[in-house]
């Protein structure tokens, strides 16, 4: 059906450059599918692919996922498992149990700089994981940069 409807764009004139769809598991499999089809027509053909996408009437097309889903896979992992990345050429873990430390450390007095965050932002057990605001706010500008300030003055050496 995906592919129906981006010829039928075509044929009007639309120039159909991406796809965005969350990861449901149907989503998923027709864009793998795609995918799939592609890399095996390039095999067929002995040529490298060099597509980020599907072609559908030779032009390609990009499947991305939405944004908030990307961060709610994110959110949904960190939960249950740590995060390492590099910065600057130092090796860092990300711990859900920073966010808890932080709702916490912020939830201290009434003088608090995330009022936003409550306990269904933090806590798995009373967290609606279907609900894309919570998550989006847990990732906001703010908190990350609140977040960051603090490990900052960790390091610091009075």
């Amino acid at each position: 059906m995906l592919t129906q409807v981006i010829r039928k764009c075509q044929n009007i004139g639309l120039e159909v450059m991406v796809t965005i769809c969350d990861q449901e598991t149907a989503n998923q499999a027709a864009i793998n599918s795609l995918l799939r089809s592609r890399n095996e027509e390039c095999q067929r053909n002995g040529v490298k692919n060099t597509y980020g996408g599907f072609l559908i009437n030779a032009e390609e097309i990009i499947p991305l996922f939405d944004v908030p889903h990307l961060f709610k896979g994110i959110r949904n992992n960190l939960l249950s498992k740590d995060l390492q990345f590099e910065e600057d050429g130092e090796i860092k873990i990300a711990k859900w149990d920073h966010v808890k430390q932080f709702y916490l450390l912020d939830s201290l007095d009434d003088t608090r700089l995330c009022k936003k965050l409550s306990d269904a932002h933090v806590f798995p057990q009373k967290m609606d994981k279907m609900k894309v605001s919570l998550m989006t706010q847990v990732f906001s500008q703010r908190v990350g940069s609140l977040m960051k300030r603090i490990c900052q003055w960790g390091k610091l050496h009075l």
